[in-house]
């Protein structure tokens, strides 16, 4: 739901303009609010009224009948036109252009929209152009438009007399019926049963003209009272040849005279109807005629009421076109004026608006300036620090490097002390194996084998632990050398 709303008064006014039986041919709607459409006018003028009943400061919706066609076909069109008046603001016609489905529901079916921004832009002739276009196919050649004249009587009358020729100069006969005596039974069967009689009999008691020969059914009379034997029966017989004869002889007769009667009746037809002919033709000339004198007279009448009416029609509109001069004068005064004053507003909006794009671009600039000095200040900062920063890591390498010396310093200090204690280590131990090879062999002599060997385990007994001496501290020195490279290799990576 768009929220949009109709009052009452909006639906039956649409119906009386959609009705034939009633003289309304428009209504113009007027908003009652935001949301609410309300009936504005309503009249019978045409397209005239409506157009002088609108608002240049609002937006008038409105639906019209109006009539298509010639005068010998007139069909009912109906429109719907959304108008904006000349003072309309934009957000105005905005929103009446959201209203568009909701009033083309309301209104229901209509054969076109039609869409006007001022009164220039609608016009009579402009909506029954489109009425024309959305039509389809126009057969208006222009004698509409140069004023229409119906020939209706003239083509009846012509049709008629036509019809009334044709007629006479058909083969149709008047109908001929049957005068004869007809037999008890009819040899042949027109509801499609088998004949009584065979064809050829049916064919042959038909003759030429389409009438039975029934003579052979005619009753022969009643027998003689005095026939009582060969005589009254060859008598009777013979009389009954005679009238038979005679009979016959009758019926030619007849049938002769009748034939010369038909042939002098058809000659006497033939003769009243060339007669009849000539004289309808006569009267079909005379008639023409006089409708001639008559449609001259009818034209010459209508040619002078047409130049009355034209003069006429030319004053009306030389006085229409300087009502029309001084209103469009007056109207363009009036939107001159409107547009000055729409246009100091407009500079004056603009000066505004100038004014403040100005002060936010001081604005702007004032804050540009603050953010560049923070940045400056940030990046200074950030470049001190990275200063201070790489003064420390220089300071700590140095330290490290400092320490890593002192360690090598220390670590060759100490292993030169291991190898000067080993070295001493060793001299003592070669000058007491030296002192024990200078014994006087007088004194290893004086001694017996036996003291000679048990003297010569325990030297081997003394030379061990100071060999075994001599051997740790070798080790000693080689692990205290191997601890010292681990450490300074560690103090390596550490830096």
């Amino acid at each position: 739901m768009s929220g949009f709303t109709f009052t009452d008064a909006c639906t039956p006014a649409v119906d009386d303009v959609r009705s034939d039986s009633t003289e309304s041919d428009w209504v113009a709607f007027k908003y009652a609010s935001k949301n609410q459409l309300d009936v504005g006018a309503t009249g019978t003028g045409g397209f005239a009224e409506f157009k002088a009943s609108l608002d240049e400061n609002s937006c008038t919706w409105a639906f019209l009948r109006m009539y298509s066609g010639d005068q010998e076909s007139r069909r009912a069109k109906f429109v719907l036109v959304q108008y904006n008046g000349s003072s309309l603001g934009g957000i105005a016609k905005s929103r009446a252009g959201i209203n568009k489905p909701d009033v083309e529901m309301m209104v229901g079916q209509h054969h076109l929209f039609f869409f006007a921004d001022g009164p220039s832009e609608l016009t009579e002739e402009l909506v029954m152009e489109k009425i024309t276009k959305s039509a389809g196919a126009n057969y208006d050649l222009g004698s509409n438009a140069k004023g229409y004249e119906s020939k209706a009587g003239d083509i009846k009358a012509s049709a008629a007399s036509a019809y009334k020729r044709t007629e006479k100069l058909g083969n149709a006969a008047p109908v001929s019926y049957c005068d004869t005596a007809l037999p008890s039974m009819t040899p042949c069967d027109l509801s499609g049963r088998p004949t009584v009689a065979p064809p050829t009999e049916a064919k042959r008691n038909t003759d030429l003209t389409g009438k039975l020969n029934v003579s052979k059914w005619e009753a022969k009379g009643p027998a003689s009272p005095s026939s009582k034997g060969a005589d009254g029966a060859e008598e009777t017989a013979k009389k009954v040849a005679e009238e038979q004869a005679k009979k016959k002889a009758e019926e030619e007769a007849d049938a002769a005279k009748k034939e010369e009667e038909g042939s002098k009746k058809g000659a006497d037809e033939d003769a009243a109807k060339k007669e009849q002919e000539v004289k309808v033709d006569e009267e079909d000339a005379a008639a023409k005629a006089s409708e001639a004198e008559a449609a001259k007279k009818e034209e010459e009448g209508k040619k002078a009421e047409e130049e009355e009416a034209k003069a006429k029609a030319d004053d009306e509109k030389k006085a229409a076109e300087e009502e029309a001069a001084k209103k469009t004068a007056e109207e363009e005064e009036a939107k001159a004026e409107e547009q000055a004053k729409k246009a100091a507003a407009v500079d004056e909006e603009a000066k505004k608006k100038a004014a403040e794009e100005e002060e936010a671009a001081k604005k702007k600039a004032a804050k540009e300036e603050e953010a560049k000095a923070k940045a400056a200040a940030e990046e200074e900062a950030a470049k001190k620090a990275a200063v201070e920063e790489e003064e420390a890591k220089k300071k700590v390498g140095e330290e490290e490097e400092a320490k890593k010396k002192a360690a090598e310093d220390e670590e060759g200090k100490k292993k030169a002390e291991e190898d000067e204690e080993a070295k001493k280590v060793a001299e003592e131990a070669k000058a007491q194996e030296e002192e024990k090879k200078e014994e006087p062999a007088a004194e290893k002599e004086a001694k017996g084998k036996p003291e000679g060997k048990a003297d010569e385990s325990a030297a081997k007994l003394e030379e061990a632990p100071t060999k075994e001496a001599a051997e740790g501290k070798e080790n000693s020195v080689e692990a205290a050398l191997k601890e010292g490279g681990e450490a300074g290799q560690k103090a390596t990576l550490d830096c």
